[in-house]
């Protein structure tokens, strides 16, 4: 526990605590912003497609290095 001397470093201290507050908020609505998006249908589906064609390069990749697959 802090032992406090005047009510200046309270002041201080108390002002400190909000912007930290403040600070966090807007970090909280900034991954809440990202998480929305990342979580839209466009999103979605693009990352899907995404890692089809990435399994199907090399799916292929893997036939011509390995023919014995």
């Amino acid at each position: 526990m802090k032992i406090y001397s005047s009510f200046k470093e309270i002041d201080v201290e108390l002002e400190i605590l909000k912007l930290e507050s403040e600070i966090e908020k807007e970090k909280l609505k900034k991954s809440y912003f990202y998480f929305k998006e990342s979580i839209s249908p466009m999103n979605i589906a693009t990352s899907m497609i995404s890692n089809i064609a990435q399994k199907a390069f090399f799916g292929k990749l893997l036939q011509k290095i390995l023919p014995f697959y």
